[in-house]
């Protein structure tokens, strides 16, 4: 029985002893999977690096008021940015976030920045005391930091986790305990940037041609070892998690919905998307019809990384049709994790069959109709293959009292009149997904909602296809929102020039930028067909009145038409400079599933090819009557650049472009290579 007993006290030691010499490789592939994915907090933080932000200056600057001014401002920047973003890392190697936000960073600084500006004063302290009782000993504080960054950076994620996790839920605090293997990887880690630290200052310089390559490696360096500070601190926070499991679990109590919106495709509209993250109105309606026992995840717009998967959740992915491909390997891995997948948007709508190769479920129509009914049958396991959503006058009864529950800034991401517009272009896939009858809110419910926003947003945008869409009803809306002393954006047809009564009320309400189709130039062949085209001989008289009144134009135009040559492209330019507006967007006619385009091509036979990355509407995909495809789609880009900088106010944009690249690149690139040669 004693050499049982004794037997057992020496296993429980083994197991103990090797716990302890168990290698960290799991976690330090979770660290490096989660660095990956926020390589942002890297960048950011390379830019804020002393060393890097001084060569920018020379150093008698630093020694003048306007030098210490500037310094001082670093040090704020310093502070803000790394509180709020080591703890919206920690968030996220939690599991309670997905995301890194602007307004997650700003939060977390507000919370954090005294404790992270203590702790990060010990390596000057350090540094102070050397300094002062070691004189002979030279010993620059970068490395100093260095050799205190796991001092530092532990303490930072231990304490955020004991106060943001541990004690709200009541969690008894382990003995602090490290095991041989990650000791022994976090010296590596350290002495790895102690010698990046040591090769940035030590690169011999050659006589003649070398400068710049010292300058990249010099770059290079600091690169380096800001990416091993961060992955330094992530490792941390996945030892400390692995020690409490209890925390993930509480977050993770709740089922998972979670709803995806990718980037669009093609150059411009990809890092369009992922600058400005455009909101996805439908996301909004589906949270606020979310009951509680759920947590609603969404990933609007972001490079998608494979942490994001994973088993038992409810998935919904909507897509246009040049991302739709993207969408469709998303939702297959999510469905190979054990996942539901539920597929939205125009490209499903009018494909189910493709989209159900890849999902469970597929929705036609409106969203509010059907999402309860969704959400039952994922709880019952009885997913149906085609939802079918009506499409009513009164959908919105559905979804306001809910959306009214939602954070003012959220609503403000969903401000919609009605659906629908009074035109019916073939182009054009809104006809068939929202259905010839333009269906409208009660004013009622829309001064509801910007009582609620107001405030709390400097402008919001309408989110119709045309807000003149019906002339009675926005110019009641717009006498019913004068009041309220609101500045707001819309899409809108240019025949709202023609009725001077609703042009004024639109300025007087708070409209301060019109996107207008116009789609043809006044020269245009197209203008015989009925419809919005019917007013291109108007184009320039109608948008100089709504620009004197004082609102701006957005100006969207299609190339492509069968009538178009390039000789029409010279003509339309011509007109774009005549209108002159904010902005000019040129696009190219592409056949979209949904229109009545698409048809006519197939039956004409003309599609060149269904390849749906191509539909970006920056390449021709159908063959024209008069215009050579390969030498268009060669040159696109140029051709929209030149539209935006000679014909719109984009130049503007260009100007500044230019200027930045000019300062910060160039000059920047130079003083950081004189500073390398010193």
């Amino acid at each position: 029985m004693i050499q049982i007993n004794s037997l057992t006290i020496q296993l429980k030691g083994y197991a103990s002893l090797k716990h302890l010499m168990a290698p960290p490789s799991s976690f330090s592939k979770q660290s490096f999977a989660l660095l990956h994915s926020m390589m942002v907090a890297v960048i950011f933080g390379f830019f804020l690096e002393p060393n890097i932000v001084g060569a920018h200056f020379q150093m008698s600057f630093w020694k003048s008021p306007l030098g210490i001014l500037t310094a001082a401002f670093f040090v704020f920047l310093r502070v803000i940015f790394f509180s709020g973003m080591y703890a919206s890392m920690l968030e996220i190697a939690s599991g309670e976030k997905d995301l890194l936000t602007l307004k997650q960073i700003w939060k977390n600084a507000n919370r954090y920045w005294f404790l992270y500006s203590l702790l990060a004063l010990v390596p000057v302290a350090v540094h102070f005391v050397f300094f002062a009782l070691m004189r002979h000993i030279d010993i620059p504080i970068l490395f100093v930091g260095i050799l205190f960054d796991g001092i530092v950076l532990y303490a930072f994620a231990l304490i955020v986790i004991t106060k943001k996790y541990l004690q709200p839920m009541k969690i008894k605090k382990q003995p602090e305990r490290l095991s041989t293997s990650s000791a022994c990887l976090i010296c590596a880690v350290v002495f790895s940037a102690l010698a990046l630290a040591y090769a940035s200052n030590s690169i011999p310089l050659a006589p003649f041609g070398f400068g710049r390559l010292k300058s990249i490696i010099y770059n290079s360096c600091f690169f380096g070892i800001k990416y091993l500070h961060f992955f330094l601190f992530l490792y941390f926070c996945v030892i400390i998690f692995d020690r409490y499991p209890e925390i993930k679990k509480s977050l993770s109590s709740k089922k998972e919905i979670i709803l995806i919106a990718q980037p669009a495709e093609g150059l411009f509209f990809s890092l369009t998307s992922l600058l400005m993250r455009l909101s996805t109105p439908v996301f909004v309606l589906l949270r606020a019809m979310t009951p509680e026992r759920y947590k609603v995840k969404v990933f609007n717009q972001v490079i998608w990384h494979d942490r994001y998967y994973g088993p038992d959740k409810l998935v919904g992915i909507t897509s246009f049709t040049s991302n739709v491909a993207e969408a469709y390997r998303i939702a297959k891995k999510f469905r190979e994790h054990g996942s539901k997948v539920v597929m939205g948007g125009a490209h499903a709508m009018f494909l189910p069959e493709e989209a159900l190769e890849f999902c469970d479920s597929v929705v036609i129509g409106d969203a509010e109709p059907v999402w309860h009914q969704i959400l039952e049958d994922y709880e019952n396991n009885c997913l149906k293959r085609i939802y079918i959503g009506e499409q009513t006058a009164a959908y919105h009864q559905a979804s306001h009292q809910q959306l009214m529950k939602l954070e003012p800034g959220v609503i403000a991401q969903y401000v919609e009149t009605g659906r629908g517009c009074k035109f019916h272009c073939d182009f054009c896939t809104i006809p068939a997904i929202c259905g010839r009858q333009i269906r409208q809110k009660p004013l009622a419910e829309i001064l509801e909602i910007l009582h609620k926003i107001k405030g709390h947003v400097p402008a919001f945008s309408f989110r119709d296809n045309n807000l003149y869409a019906n002339p009675r009803y926005a110019k009641e809306l717009f006498r019913a929102i004068k009041p309220l002393k609101m500045k707001w954006c819309c899409s809108c047809s240019l025949d709202i020039a023609r009725d001077d009564e609703a042009l004024r009320l639109a300025k007087e309400s708070g409209c301060i930028v019109m996107l207008i189709g116009y789609e043809i130039s006044s020269e245009s062949a197209e203008k015989e067909k009925a419809g919005k085209y019917s007013m291109a001989d108007d184009y320039l008289t109608l948008t100089r009145k709504i620009k004197k009144i004082g609102i701006d134009v957005k100006a969207h135009f299609i190339f492509g038409f069968d009538g178009d040559t390039f000789h029409s492209l010279k003509r339309l330019w011509k007109f774009c400079a005549q209108l002159f507006p904010t902005f000019t967007i040129i696009t190219l006619l592409t056949p979209l599933p949904g229109s009545k385009f698409f048809k006519d091509v197939i039956r004409e036979k003309r599609m060149l090819n269904l390849n749906w990355s191509r539909y970006t509407l920056t390449h021709l995909v159908f063959q024209p009557k008069n215009i050579n495809l390969h030498v268009y789609n060669a040159l696109y880009p140029a051709i929209y650049l030149m539209f935006l900088a000679t014909s719109s106010q984009g130049l503007a944009l260009l100007v500044l472009f230019f200027f930045v690249w000019k300062k910060v690149i160039v000059d920047g690139g130079k003083l950081l290579l004189s500073s390398a040669r010193l």
